[in-house]
């Protein structure tokens, strides 16, 4: 076999070996992608709650969806001196196929003074992903729900 002969076959092999990665590279980097937006979505998911635990409303409404803000802190302002979260679970996080939206579902543990009697309640949220964020929508269940 000649030089020419097994160059050519090295370029040919090269350049299969290029298209082949030019193919899958995005199929990689969407696997990537999603893995950070779930990481993403869990991190959001506990620092919303550990701000609500430690009555942080400032810091709790930084992950809450624009158009439900105000009424979120509005009804913060009223009850969040009375609300004790005791504990929370993360029980299951699920981002939805268009990956803009998700739910998740955490168990919390919680007390509103005058009563000092604990609940513990399934909550429901409901989170958007609105620019490079995940910011949570709605809440059913647990003491304060919205909207």
């Amino acid at each position: 076999m000649s030089s020419a002969t097994t160059h050519g076959r090295l370029l040919g092999l090269t350049a299969r070996l290029a298209l082949g990665l030019a193919l899958w590279a995005p199929l990689g980097c969407a696997h990537l992608k999603d893995s950070g937006q779930d990481e993403d979505l869990d991190h959001a998911v506990d620092l919303y709650w550990k701000a609500t635990h430690w009555q942080d409303a400032v810091a709790g409404s930084a992950f809450v969806a624009p158009e439900q803000r105000s009424e979120w802190l509005h009804t913060r302002d009223k009850q969040e001196k009375n609300l004790n979260v005791t504990s929370y679970e993360i029980q299951g996080e699920k981002i939805d196929k268009g990956a803009f939206s998700a739910s998740a579902i955490v168990k919390v543990t919680w007390f509103l003074l005058p009563s000092l009697v604990e609940q513990t309640e399934l909550v429901q949220q409901r989170w958007v992903y609105l620019g490079s964020h995940w910011l949570v929508a709605s809440e059913k269940g647990g003491p304060l729900p919205f909207p």
